[in-house]
């Protein structure tokens, strides 16, 4: 059928490392991609306009709902979407074979989004569209004008001239262009430190604080309906301990704060709401676990126990609103921030490897979860 989407992609990386002494290294890393994408929909349309039959030197206006009901018009619609996102990492790392290990750095993130709702003459210039809409004028003329003359004596097909009304000129669908823009800049310094305790016993602390700014312009019909910006800053520590038993048991424990950004709602239930947005979801998070290889390396069995904590939940639900342009009753999507939520579980993993039967390999997983909302 018609309709599609196309993609293209383009980006690079370049990754650069200096080893500045036997224990000191520095590590940049930059990205740069561009993603333009081309998305075209078939759908139908309602034909908001009327028909003015002509017989003689009568002029009459006749509704497509007083004799057919709502004419159908099949339209073609196209998204036509812009990505451009540009990363950097500079990382420095110290390891002179002691006890102690270091590593920091710095990173930058930056993406620019746009994506335009063809119409009108954008739409409409391309000859193709253009050649499919007039057909589907005349074919929906055509079944009107029997209809018409059918309910209408002594209307004769053929000599009863039907004229539409051009409905692309103020509908919805062929109006001004759509437009959403979008940019995310994003910077952040983080540091890592280990420390030997004892031979077998390493303790780990990490750190990172980032800053985040988002904006978004939203543009319906030629007019400004959206205009957002939210700045957000998060400062996450994770620690770790790890316990070797021997060369082949090892014993950690991981706590650790993440976070997941804000962001904005779009669409018609937004606006209508005034839900436009969504604070910050933080969690806290605590892994025991043990790693084993048993049975002279043929069995390696892995168990982990977790409990994770989660605050200001970002969920995604149906919000029902009523369009105040046609004063009915539609559903939207929309993320809220929904109290908190706490998450606990079990994993095993266990790996078998006989040495009797070479290649063999058994696996065997199990894992328990419980979530309270």
């Amino acid at each position: 059928g018609d309709g599609g989407l196309e993609t293209e992609r383009v980006g690079g990386s370049l990754k650069l490392t200096w080893d500045a002494t036997d224990a000191l290294s520095i590590t940049s890393i930059t990205g740069n991609e561009e993603i333009e994408t081309m998305q075209l929909q078939s759908s139908t349309f309602h034909a908001n306009g009327g028909y003015v039959p002509v017989a003689g030197v009568e002029l009459l206006y006749i509704p497509p709902i007083a004799i057919l009901g709502v004419v159908d018009i099949p339209v073609i619609t196209a998204d036509d979407g812009k990505q451009e996102t540009f990363n950097q990492d500079l990382r420095f790392e110290y390891d002179n074979g002691g006890s102690m290990r270091f590593m920091g750095g710095f990173s930058y993130y930056k993406t620019e989004s746009e994506v335009t709702g063809l119409r009108d003459d954008a739409l409409l210039a391309d000859p193709l569209i253009d050649d499919f809409i007039e057909a589907a004028i005349a074919t929906t003329n055509a079944n009107f004008a029997d209809a018409y003359c059918a309910a209408n004596a002594p209307c004769i097909p053929g000599f009863t001239t039907i004229i539409p009304v051009d409905f692309r000129a103020d509908s919805e669908i062929f109006g001004p262009e759509d437009l959403i823009t979008g940019e995310t800049e994003n910077w952040g310094i983080y540091g890592r430190a280990e420390i030997d305790i004892l031979e077998n016993l390493t303790f780990g602390v990490e750190a990172r604080y980032s800053e985040e700014d988002r904006k978004s312009v939203r543009i319906d019909d030629g007019v400004v309906t959206q205009n957002q910006s939210k700045t957000t800053d998060s400062f996450t520590p994770r620690f770790t301990i790890d316990y070797n038993l021997s060369d082949d048991n090892l014993l950690y424990a991981v706590l650790a704060n993440g976070t997941k950004p804000g962001g904005f709602n779009g669409g018609e239930a937004a606006i209508v709401t005034g839900n436009e947005g969504y604070d910050e979801e933080e969690i806290w998070s605590l892994e025991i676990g043990s790693k084993n290889t048993l049975a002279d390396g043929q069995l390696r069995l892995n168990v982990a126990g977790y409990y994770e904590e989660i605050t200001d939940y970002q969920l995604t639900e149906s919000v029902p609103f009523i369009d105040p342009d046609t004063m009915t009753q539609n559903t939207g999507t929309l993320i809220n921030n929904k109290g908190e939520v706490e998450i606990w579980g079990i994993e095993i993993e266990t790996v078998y490897q006989p040495a009797a039967a070479e290649g063999l390999s058994i696996t065997a997983n199990y894992a328990y979860n419980d979530t309270e909302f």
